[in-house]
């Protein structure tokens, strides 16, 4: 006895089989579109981090445009430098020691009056100073000074605490001692077995090179430290300097330190710059150093330039 009709069992093995075809042909164009949606979605996210990219980059060249003008055209005072109008009227002020300034929405510019650093190239006298209050640790300072040292000099002649070529390549190091002075700060950290711990202890107080003075009104609380052995007396010149009323009397009168050829208690004309721009999740740095000094018929020069 055959049955036929829907109930026949032929019948329902091409429906089980139809539905069969049917999910799977489902699955797979459910997977191609999650695929397409996925593929869309990284390519919205790309396209939206390389135009948030391309805002900041246009952003950190703006504000650099725009901080190099008011430096050029502002007046200094001992730590700070008085932004003007056109009628000399002062519309703001613009601290040198570094505390972050607001430009815009995501941009802010770091501002260092360079003879409030130490610098490293020509004049170290502070440099040893500064590592030992810091790091507590003569053999490490040692080393140090001594491989710098040894790095810059032309020698191969071998300090006590030093390195020249043969102990390089003892060490396995694919390269040996420039024998010239340094061409970059972060250049340091090519020195043989240099130690994070003095870069992390001098990094915000040092400078690649400087004028030639020193201005204690805007020198980091650390260096200020370092120099006065003072805590009490550098918290009391902070908080002056926080509110605005420090001066160079104040600080001669706090510290009993006068002016001489070395030291002004002014800018020196050398502004370190450190700007940085935030669009998204993209973040954009400039780091220069700018010397307000008309030379060869220009109202300034660049003589750093990290980007």
């Amino acid at each position: 006895m055959h049955l036929n009709g829907p109930f026949s069992p032929r019948h329902c093995n091409n429906e089980g089989y139809a539905l069969a075809t049917v999910i799977m042909i489902s699955l797979i164009i459910s997977v191609i579109i999650m695929a397409i949606v996925s593929s869309v979605r990284k390519k919205t996210v790309l396209a939206q981090e390389l135009t948030d990219r391309n805002a900041a980059y246009l952003k950190t060249y703006s504000a650099m445009n725009e901080v190099v003008y008011k430096i050029l055209t502002s007046t200094f005072t001992g730590m700070n430098m008085e932004i003007r109008q056109q009628d000399g009227k002062i519309i703001n002020k613009w601290n040198l020691y570094g505390k972050p300034i607001n430009l815009a929405k995501g941009i802010t510019v770091k501002l260092h009056d360079v003879a409030g650093r130490i610098p490293i190239l020509f004049d170290s006298r502070y440099l040893r100073v500064l590592m030992m209050n810091k790091l507590h640790d003569s053999a490490k300072v040692n080393i140090f000074a001594d491989t710098f040292a040894d790095w810059q000099d032309k020698d191969n002649l071998k300090r006590l605490n030093g390195a020249e070529a043969f102990d390089y390549r003892m060490a396995d190091y694919a390269y040996g001692p420039r024998n010239f002075y340094i061409q970059t700060l972060e250049e340091l950290k090519l020195l043989k077995g240099f130690d994070q711990d003095i870069w992390s202890a001098i990094q915000d107080d040092i400078v690649y090179w400087g004028s030639g003075r020193t201005n204690y009104l805007t020198m980091s609380k650390n260096l200020l430290t370092v120099l006065l052995q003072d805590d009490s007396l550098v918290d009391k010149i902070i908080q002056l300097r926080t509110a605005g009323n420090l001066t160079a009397r104040i600080f001669r009168s706090l510290t009993g330190l006068q002016p001489n050829e070395s030291v002004s208690f002014w800018p020196s004309g050398w502004i370190k710059i450190e700007l940085t721009a935030k669009v998204g999740k993209s973040v954009d740095r400039i780091n220069a150093v700018i010397v307000k000094r008309q030379m060869l018929q220009q109202p300034f020069i660049i003589t750093e330039w990290k980007k």
